[in-house]
């Protein structure tokens, strides 16, 4: 029976053969990014989609844009598709942009629609802009290569932040802590990535250079290759950090955040002044942007308030506004390094 069944399969796959296969790539509007501009409740979506008319096996795949608008997500991509004609394909979609007019708004109600169609992975990453999301689509640079680079910011140099679409809507929805997402702009006709952008809820309330995304990182425990630089006592040191893993401990009204990593360093003296230059920065940049950010701009990107549920739920539960009880909390920020030369 297994052996009838083999030769049926072999069988049908030589009828069916591969060019039909292939010819209905063209016919499909397959998806690689999406950028979002909303405008007096009008969304307008930018679709960048895969030239299917491009020869298989070159080394760059080029990309299209395809335009379409509607009152929702949904009916502005349905709108998208039936302007090129094609039946759209979101599988290989690795990217939403949320560009102007929705940076600033509700970004949990334009992120739902696709937390909820099955064809967008939980997986694709969310940038933000506060510029139109057509202009940066289209600028002269834009590639799938280029966003793939862009995706990858926050582990390949640490001055970037890089949510997922499941954990930017798990945030928004969860109620403890707030997300920072990575911001796009342009730079005359080319796009590059300019830090990131913290929520406060789902509204934009402030913008984090590459030195406050490093200190974010870091107090969130998740430096793997972060790059780094500054000017002390007229010499310049340069180092990376590795092997992150940050301890937060409770006490009172305070948080003490103790930093660990190894740092390699390059063309710089691996002495024990130096170790002690790069602890005290850090320790600066962490404090400064949990000044800035979770202080003066109300935005616990930190996950401040989940470490109080988790270490002391006794406390949490008894407080009216937990949020506002971590921001009048007390930080302390110890860095630890370990000192290697390269």
């Amino acid at each position: 029976m297994k052996k009838i069944l083999a030769i049926t399969v072999a069988v049908m796959i030589m009828l069916t053969g591969c060019t039909p296969i292939e010819n209905n790539l063209d016919k499909r509007l397959i998806v690689q990014g999406i950028g979002i501009d909303l405008n007096s409740g009008n969304y307008t979506i930018t679709a960048m989609y895969m030239d299917t008319q491009q020869p298989v096996g070159e080394a760059d795949v080029t990309s299209s844009y395809a335009q379409g608008e509607g009152n929702s997500i949904s009916a502005a991509l349905t709108d998208t598709a039936a302007k090129v004609g094609k039946e759209p394909l979101y599988g290989q979609c690795s990217f939403i942009l949320l560009g102007k007019g929705v940076t600033g708004n509700n970004i949990k109600d334009s992120l739902k629609f696709f937390t909820d169609y099955y064809e967008f992975s939980p997986g694709l990453k969310i940038f933000c802009s506060e510029e139109k999301a057509e202009d940066i689509m289209k600028s002269e640079n834009m590639s799938d290569s280029l966003i793939k680079d862009f995706c990858n910011s926050e582990k390949s140099t640490g001055k970037s932040l890089n949510p997922a679409l499941y954990e930017v809507y798990s945030c928004l929805a969860g109620n403890k802590g707030d997300i920072a997402i990575a911001r796009l702009i342009l730079n005359e006709k080319n796009t590059v990535l300019d830090g990131a952008v913290a929520f406060d809820g789902d509204k934009s309330a402030a913008t984090l250079d590459g030195s406050e995304c490093t200190a974010a990182i870091l107090i969130r425990g998740k430096g793997d290759n972060i790059w780094d630089n500054f000017i002390e006592s007229g010499k310049e040191i340069n180092y990376s950090l590795s092997g992150c893993n940050t301890n937060i401990k409770l006490t009172d009204n305070s948080f003490e955040i103790i930093i660990k990593a190894k740092a390699n360093l390059y063309a710089t003296d691996p002495s024990e002044d130096t170790r002690s230059k790069i602890e005290a920065r850090i320790e600066s940049i962490c404090k400064k942007t949990i000044d800035r950010i979770l202080k003066e701009n109300n935005c616990d990107i930190f996950n401040f308030e989940r470490e109080l549920y988790v270490q002391n739920y006794s406390v949490y539960r008894m407080l009216y506004n937990p949020a506002e009880y971590v921001r009048k909390s007390n930080f302390k920020v110890k860095a630890e390094i370990d000192l290697q030369a390269v």
